[in-house]
Parts: structure tokens; C-alpha cells; sequence
């Protein structure tokens, strides 16, 4: 007996055409995202991108990456996860058509004139148990404990010693929490930039405020983002 019933799924045409769409957008980042080495590609800014490779920050010019291309790639990706990206939505998460992991931040979320876009490419190495025991993993395992570390009882030697220029720089070093309070005008911001010169300058760094004041010339791969503050939240600003 004959069947009308097909035996396989026939994709949806509008899907076929949004996939397109998205993938069409991506293709000046092509060369990066077909790259096996490579694990994250991000775009801080029309025209630049920076790809990570094996733990390090690569810097490529694009100059056909420009601001509306950005937009558009917005645009379609949204689309093809059926989502919005916008003024009051300004930040988009969704998976691309071949699986990696999209982030898209756009004004006013990040300064004007720059579309923040990361992308992290899925990795497809699998690990028993065993295999991160042969590799050491479970090392870095550390206890509860009581009695300092190493490195907490050498930024105590140096605070007791009242070497805080020291204590700071190591404590940047050594990537701590470090909290910056005061009161208006006392200062703040300023000992921030002071902080931030301390980190390398071939990492990424991103930072978060209501009103742009961390600037970062000398951190070429960086990242500024925005959210509204107290003040406007009455004037329903986007929440970011």
C-alpha cells in the first residue's frame, strides 16, 4: 500500500531564509569562526575583531565590519530566534544556525556608535573523569580553611607594613575583589583609573556604569556598557 506520509521532516521555508539571513551577515567573521584554534571572536566596534586563541587576544582589521552591517546582523539574528533587539531591548542572546553562543549589546546599553558582538564557538572535546584526573584538574581542589593562603598572608604583610601602594598593585595582580567606596567627589573614580593601569593591556576588560567614565585608551580590547541609573528609571529607560 502507498503513503502520502512523508518519512523525513521537510525544514520550514521562513526558517531556511531567517538561517540564511544570519549566516549571511556573519560572513566577514567567517574566516575566524571556521577556525578550529579559535574559541571566541568578539567585536567591540565597527571594523575591529578580536578572536582568543589558546588563551590570547588576536586584534584583526575589518573594515567592511561597519556600524550598519552590525545592526543588520542584530536584526537577523533576533529575527531567526524570534526574539527583538531595539532601543528598550537592547541586548540579544541566542545560538546561531551552526551552534555557537551570540551576544549583541547595541546602543544605549554601549556607547553610541559601537555594537558590542561576542560569540563563543562551542566545543566538541569530551572528558571522562578519568582524563581530568591524568590532567592534573583536580589539583587545584583547595580545602576549607581557616589559616590564610599564601597569597592573602603576603597582602597582609604588605598592608600591616603600610606599603598600600604595593598591596593594591599585588591585589590587582592577583585578580581580587577590590571595592572603591566614598562619598561625592572624593575620588573614586580617579584611584579606579589608577587600579585598572595595573591590568595588562593584552586582556579584555568590560566595564559597567550609568555614565561613562572608565575610559580605557590604553586597552584596546575593551568593552564599554551602560545601565540606567535611579534617576531615570521613572523616565522608563531601558533596563539593561
Amino acid at each position: 500500500m502507498m503513503s502520502n506520509r512523508s518519512d523525513f521532516i521537510v525544514p520550514d521555508e521562513a526558517a531556511v531564509k531567517r538561517a540564511a539571513s544570519v549566516n549571511f551577515h556573519l560572513e566577514p567573521l567567517r574566516p575566524w569562526l571556521d577556525d578550529p584554534q579559535i574559541t571566541e571572536v568578539c567585536v567591540n566596534r565597527p571594523g575591529e575583531v578580536f578572536c582568543e586563541r589558546a588563551s590570547a587576544w588576536e586584534y584583526y582589521a575589518v573594515p567592511n565590519l561597519d556600524y550598519e552591517h552590525l545592526i543588520s546582523l542584530g536584526t537577523a539574528t533576533a529575527r531567526f530566534v524570534d526574539q527583538d533587539i531595539s532601543d528598550s531591548r537592547p541586548v540579544l542572546s541566542a545560538i546561531l544556525p551552526m551552534g555557537e553562543r551570540i551576544q549583541i549589546v547595541r546602543p544605549p546599553a554601549c556607547e553610541h556608535g559601537t555594537i558590542s558582538v561576542t560569540i563563543r564557538k562551542p566545543s566538541f572535546t569530551r572528558r571522562t573523569l578519568e582524563d581530568y584526573a591524568q590532567q592534573g584538574f583536580f589539583k587545584h581542589v583547595r580545602p576549607m580553611s581557616k589559616s590564610l593562603t599564601p597569597f592573602e598572608q603576603e597582602l597582609l604583610a604588605l598592608k600591616e607594613a603600610g606599603d598600600y601602594m604595593s598591596f593594591l598593585r599585588r591585589a590587582v595582580q592577583l585578580e581580587r575583589v577590590i571595592v572603591v567606596a566614598g562619598e561625592t567627589g572624593s575620588g573614586k573614580t580617579t584611584l579606579m583609573k589608577a587600579l585598572m593601569q595595573e591590568i595588562p593591556f593584552d586582556q579584555r576588560l568590560i566595564t559597567i556604569e550609568d555614565v561613562p567614565e572608565l575610559f580605557l585608551p590604553d586597552h584596546p580590547n575593551h568593552v564599554h556598557l551602560f545601565y540606567p541609573s535611579e534617576a531615570k528609571e521613572e523616565e522608563n529607560a531601558p533596563v539593561t
